[in-house]
C-alpha cells in the first residue's frame, strides 16, 4: 500500500538453512535498490547493488534470479540487471521472501507473489 518503511521483496538461492544462504531481492523506499547479498551466520553481506525507481503502488513487476556456477545474476527485465560472483554456497534449496525492514507498526504493506516458477538445472 505504501513504500515506505523498505518493503522487500526477495528470491532466495543455494539455501543451506534459516542462517545461510543467497538473498537476491528489490527493496523499495528512501533506498529503493536492487540487492545480491550473501547471508552466512546471519549476517548480510551485500556483494552488488545498483539503484532504481520505486516501483508504482499495486503495479506488478517480474523478478529473475539465477546462479550459474559462482555468478549470480538478478534481473527485473527491461529495467535493470546486477551481477555478483561469489563461490560460498555451490548448492542448496530454493525460495522467496516477502517483508519489510521497518520497525515502524503503522506502515502497512501489501505483498503478492504470482506465477513463482522454480527451475533447477
Amino acid at each position: 500500500t505504501n513504500n515506505n518503511g523498505g518493503p522487500a521483496f526477495g528470491i532466495i538461492l543455494r539455501y543451506q538453512n534459516p542462517q545461510n544462504y543467497y538473498f537476491l531481492y528489490r527493496q523499495s523506499g528512501a533506498s529503493s535498490v536492487l540487492k545480491i547479498s550473501r547471508i552466512v551466520n546471519g549476517i548480510e553481506k551485500v556483494l552488488a547493488q545498483s539503484t532504481l525507481h520505486n516501483p508504482a503502488t499495486n503495479s506488478f513487476f517480474t523478478l529473475v534470479a539465477k546462479a550459474e556456477g559462482t555468478k549470480l545474476t538478478l534481473t527485473i527485465p527491461n529495467v535493470k540487471t546486477i551481477t555478483a560472483n561469489d563461490a560460498t554456497f555451490s548448492t542448496g534449496s530454493i525460495g522467496i521472501s516477502l517483508g519489510s525492514k521497518t520497525s515502524q507498526p503503522k506502515l502497512r504493506h501489501s505483498h503478492r507473489a504470482d506465477n513463482f516458477v522454480a527451475l533447477v538445472k
